[in-house]
């Protein structure tokens, strides 16, 4: 494709998926997201796209890139991580699938469908559980889905790509292997409970070996320790927000936040994200107490 051709599929693909996800509108959690991944994106050395993020409401673990330079990360994704090197982490390798241009490769080869069922395979895709399979009903978009997913080629290369990107805008090697083993982790396999990532992305378990030996192997001059970058407090108010807010079960959230109660360093953020999910719940005097 070229790249107007991949503008405009990116455009059109974007109306489609859209249509079967629910986007998150909160603009503390979407510009907190938004400045991370430009941190990235103003450290590349040329782009053709400009870059949008957004966050998707659903709790399977997750994140994909779309053509021409549109990103999407799972809800249940940024619960799970400890802080915004992870996040950039994740974000720095959507943005290599973008740069190196992998999924509209793929969608190049299955311009047999419309944009509109493209749309709905690869939203299918990305949400997993119930909500994707009941997108991906038809051998039509079961057979394309094959075609769209990544090979473990792309992988490598947008973990390599990735990797430097995350480095460049000061973030640490360290946090793309933290946030890989997480996703790799047996406890999300529980129950049947495999993360979306596992599935779309292949191969996570070699590639988090493949990460942590290029990191190990370095030269000592490139293996200087940077102190850490970002905003703690701004990442745990997004958090927060999510948790608080969105997470469903509620009774699943407040578990979380009860978790979060015990560590003293987390109590404010914990009080006001129980104070979200109380509100939401219409427990109106419970929520003043907490907030």
């Amino acid at each position: 494709l070229s790249i107007e051709e991949e503008k405009k599929m990116g455009d059109k693909f974007l109306i489609a998926a859209l249509r079967q996800l629910k986007l998150i509108q909160d603009q503390e959690v979407v510009g907190y997201q938004n400045k991370v991944g430009q941190r990235l994106v103003n450290h590349l050395d040329v782009y053709i796209f400009p870059y949008h993020f957004y966050v998707v409401d659903s709790n399977v673990l997750n994140a994909f890139a779309a053509p021409a330079g549109h990103v999407f990360i799972n809800r249940g994704l940024i619960e799970m991580m400890d802080d915004e090197g992870e996040l950039a982490a994740i974000l720095g390798h959507e943005i290599a699938h973008v740069q190196s241009r992998h999924i509209s490769e793929r969608m190049a080869r299955s311009k047999k469908l419309n944009l509109a069922t493209l749309g709905g395979i690869l939203a299918g895709i990305f949400l997993g559980g119930e909500a994707g399979a009941a997108l991906m009903q038809g051998g039509m978009a079961a057979s394309s889905s094959m075609q769209l997913a990544y090979s473990r080629q792309d992988e490598e290369e947008a973990d390599r790509k990735g990797l430097l990107y995350l480095e460049a805008a000061g973030y640490q090697g360290e946090d793309f292997v933290r946030i890989m083993k997480k996703m790799g982790q047996d406890s999300w396999q529980s129950g049947g409970r495999i993360p979306g990532y596992l599935t779309t992305h292949p191969g996570v378990p070699e590639r988090v070996n493949y990460l942590a030996t290029t990191l190990e192997t370095r030269p000592k001059s490139l293996r200087a320790r940077k102190g850490r970058i970002g905003d703690p407090e701004g990442f745990k108010l997004m958090q927060a927000k999510l948790i608080g807010s969105y997470h469903n079960p509620p009774s699943e959230a407040e578990a979380i936040l009860r978790e979060w109660l015990k560590q003293p360093a987390n109590k404010a953020m914990a009080d006001y994200a129980m104070g979200l999910l109380l509100r939401r719940e219409g427990k109106m005097e419970a929520a003043v107490n907490s907030f």
